[in-house]
């Protein structure tokens, strides 16, 4: 709904929200890495769910 305001015309609305699209997933990627390790850390450090507050895929499993 934002992104189709800001097209000029109907005929660069596709490029338009690909281009919003891609952004946003670009955005997501660099950000994850950094947001999963604070995440381990923060449950590590607080016992949050005894330290499994993380999704397996990132857990390091070898400490168990």
């Amino acid at each position: 709904m934002f992104i189709t305001g800001f097209a000029p015309a109907k005929n660069v609305l596709g490029a338009i929200n690909g281009l919003g699209q891609t952004s946003a997933s670009s955005l997501a990627c660099a950000f994850r890495p950094a947001l999963a390790a604070s995440l381990f850390a923060f449950s590590k450090e607080h016992n949050v769910l005894h330290g499994n507050a993380v999704p397996h895929e990132i857990r390091d499993t070898r400490d168990e």
